[in-house]
């Protein structure tokens, strides 16, 4: 396969998620766009500089995640800090929503909080479901050391919703975990998956 034939098939695999990873990060649509543009055309000229590329989607992650520190350190915003309230125009909220729009800011006000790492942890793993290993590239860490670190940023934010959130009651049986032992959602609702 050609190397224009790979770089078109990972757009069309990764501009979605490389968006979703640049909106999570600045909250801004606009700039998010703009991120993920920059990414691909930085992939392109590496390409087209006569690099090769072994794994093209810890490549294009590892472009936007340096594009959006570039970004912080122009614009000296600090990220994660402004996501916007949910606006429901025109409808009618029952409580069920209400209370699942509550518990979801709830959250994000948690992971807001959490450390810079903790936070980019749970967005790789939950939001962007890369695997562990893919993780481990992307930060250059080992395996073991992003499950253990990625285990405690999760229990973390469960002591700290169980904590705000007096009427939640934490589960009693454990939740569906994966194989390496940690739980697949924040099952924050005490649900089991």
């Amino acid at each position: 396969m050609n190397a224009e034939k790979k770089f078109l098939d990972a757009y069309d695999k990764y501009a979605d998620s490389v968006f979703r990873l640049c909106y999570f990060k600045t909250s801004d649509r606009a700039t998010a766009l703009d991120l993920t543009q920059d990414t691909f055309t930085r992939t392109w000229t590496y390409i087209q500089a006569g690099k090769g590329i072994d794994n093209y989607k810890t490549f294009v992650f590892q472009v936007a995640r340096n594009l959006i520190k570039d970004y912080y350190k122009k614009s000296k915003s600090i990220p994660f800090h402004s996501f916007k309230e949910g606006v429901i125009e025109n409808q009618l909220v029952d409580a069920e929503s209400a209370t699942t729009l509550a518990e979801t800011n709830l959250v994000k006000e948690i992971i807001n909080n959490l450390s810079d790492s903790d936070r980019e942890l749970l967005q790789l793993r939950l939001i962007e479901e890369y695997s562990v290993e893919e993780i481990s590239k992307i930060l250059g860490v080992n395996p073991n050391t992003i499950s253990v670190r990625i285990y405690r940023a999760v229990k973390r934010v469960r002591k700290k919703y169980y904590a705000l959130d007096k009427s939640a009651k934490p589960p009693t049986q454990p939740n569906n975990t994966n194989s390496i032992g940690y739980e697949s959602n924040l099952g924050l609702n005490g649900d089991t998956a």
